[in-house]
């Protein structure tokens, strides 16, 4: 499923999808109307009229989200990059009632990095997350575990949910007893029926045994300066890496937060509400912040500063970023770093933003 103007249009919009419906039932009772003489063709469209109605609006409420996945986003749930290609997970809202709330249902979107193009869009059928790139496949985390899907064309390739895990590794064959997700690991740690526990790494769909390594620290090898709970940022020096930076209040305020160094103290006196680390870069010698202007999360505000927190570069705020805010629908964001290219890539609502990490300029908004 790729991208359509009109038709995401249309499953956005009420008014446009109750008024094509109301057209439609008009043009039913003018056939109708032309026919009365004709009994059974009556009786045919008085079923019609239901029958229809009722397609229509279960399309509208959920058969899309589902699976035909058009529509504006209701906001963002992650973003990634891998070989010379952005992936975007947003999602729709599907069901739901008064008394019970919508379900997220994600899409995938593929971008190129260098001009924002969009190129391919598809919907998972479900709420979870992209974990992890290899070659073609893209690994999404799901409510059955994992499901791998083609980066050529969106199409579903492979399920690893409890039933058929022991099927793809034979190390599982015994059956599995237990399944607990890490998510800071990016692993699903397995337990089998013999009483054996494995790994399964949801970046890469590949199993281990279980080990009492280090994960983490594993994990961040590869990284010289990297975030950690967008609270920190941390070298990988040392068995658990060591603290740069963090954002922290004072006096018992943990709305208000200041960059702190390695003694916990304030380094300057920016105060940035509900901050949090989204992005640091060592070639470009500096870090991004992501505030707001109130504590109900509005009014977007991105500062970068240099890699000792000393410096402010460059700051802007939402007269600049342009996003609009709604009560009702408050604002997700997501963000990627490429230190190679110095980009920062920002996914904020319905659209995402290319950055010069280093001069604040955009380079690049895609809606999404």
């Amino acid at each position: 499923m790729s991208y359509n103007t009109f038709l995401d249009a249309f499953f956005s919009n009420w008014i446009l999808n109750l008024g094509s419906l109301s057209v439609v039932m008009v043009v039913l009772s003018y056939v109708r109307s032309k026919f009365i003489s004709f009994s059974k063709v009556i009786i045919f469209i008085n079923i019609l009229f239901p029958v229809i109605i009722f397609i229509w609006v279960f399309t509208f409420l959920l058969l899309n989200a589902l699976y035909l996945g058009y529509g504006h986003p209701k906001g963002v749930s992650g973003v990634m990059l891998s070989e010379n290609r952005l992936f975007v997970v947003d999602f729709l809202l599907g069901g739901g009632s008064r008394a019970t709330s919508s379900t997220r249902y994600a899409r995938i979107h593929i971008l190129d990095p260098e001009t924002g193009k969009k190129t391919l869009r598809f919907s998972t059928g479900e709420a979870g997350a992209l974990t992890g790139i290899k070659g073609d496949s893209l690994i999404f985390y799901g409510e059955d575990l994992l499901k791998i899907f083609s980066s050529s064309n969106g199409k579903l390739i492979g399920k690893l949910g409890r039933k058929t895990l022991p099927d793809v590794f034979p190390e599982l064959s015994a059956g599995i007893d237990n399944v607990m997700v890490s998510r800071s690991d990016n692993v699903l740690e397995l337990k089998t029926l013999d009483g054996k526990r494995y790994n399964l790494s949801m970046e890469t769909a590949t199993i281990y045994p279980e080990v009492s390594k280090n994960r983490y620290n594993e994990k961040s090898k590869d990284r010289t300066i990297f975030i950690n709970n967008e609270k920190e940022i941390k070298t990988n020096a040392g068995p658990a890496g060591t603290v740069l930076l963090t954002l922290g209040g004072e006096d018992g305020n943990q709305e208000i937060r200041y960059i702190k160094g390695k003694n916990r103290n304030k380094i300057n006196d920016n105060e940035f509400l509900m901050g949090k680390f989204i992005a640091v870069s060592e070639k470009q010698n500096c870090f991004v912040v992501l505030s707001y202007e109130t504590t109900k999360k509005s009014g977007l505000i991105l500062t970068c500063l240099t890699l000792d927190g000393k410096e402010k570069l460059w700051e802007l705020r939402n007269d600049i970023l342009r996003v609009e805010d709604d009560s009702e629908d408050p604002l997700t964001t997501e963000y990627v770093t490429d230190d190679n290219s110095g980009k920062l890539f920002f996914a904020v609502k319905d659209e995402i933003i290319s950055f010069d990490i280093k001069t604040g300029d955009i380079i690049w908004r895609q809606k999404l």
